[in-house]
């Protein structure tokens, strides 16, 4: 059995998403909280990050001040 990608209604009326491991337990990737407006955009987010469209995205190292 495989990670799940898994979709949460929130108690404030927003949605979130987050990648579950194979064991069930172990968080790997999360929406990071902000929540989304609608399931659809949740849903939609979620398979954009998982699925790799932003694997091309400019990587940078912020370091404290």
């Amino acid at each position: 059995m495989g990670a799940k990608r898994v979709l949460i209604e929130r108690a404030d009326g927003k949605w979130g998403w987050q990648l579950i491991g194979s064991n069930g337990s172990d968080i790997i990737a999360t929406d990071g909280g902000q929540g989304y407006n609608s399931e659809d955009f949740a849903r939609e987010m979620a398979d954009k990050v998982i699925g790799g469209h932003y694997a091309d995205a400019e990587k940078k190292i912020r370091r404290r001040d």
